[in-house]
């Protein structure tokens, strides 16, 4: 698994409530359910960088949710993961 194409499934009515995440943390861009590390804010849009690696993208942040616990885990593994990888 390398963290392209991860989404968020179904999330919860607690958890659409609008999110103001900390650089570090993940959120959910409510638009498409891609998840995403917060790396800073692009004026008044949030940036994302995917788990594993990618590229950067923008989201609004009435658009962001808060990545749910199982969610944020999965993401955190799909970065240690690509962290161990060996070169090619």
């Amino acid at each position: 698994m390398t963290g392209e194409g991860l989404r968020s499934e179904g999330l919860a009515g607690d958890a659409r409530e609008r999110c103001t995440p900390e650089p570090g943390s993940f959120a959910v861009d409510g638009r498409d359910g891609r998840v995403g590390r917060v790396t800073g804010r692009a004026g008044e849009d949030v940036r994302l960088r995917p788990p594993g690696g990618g590229p950067e993208w923008s989201c609004p942040p009435d658009a962001l949710r808060p990545a749910p616990p199982g969610v944020a885990l999965r993401a955190r593994v799909t970065e240690i993961n690509r962290q161990g990888q060996l070169p090619r």
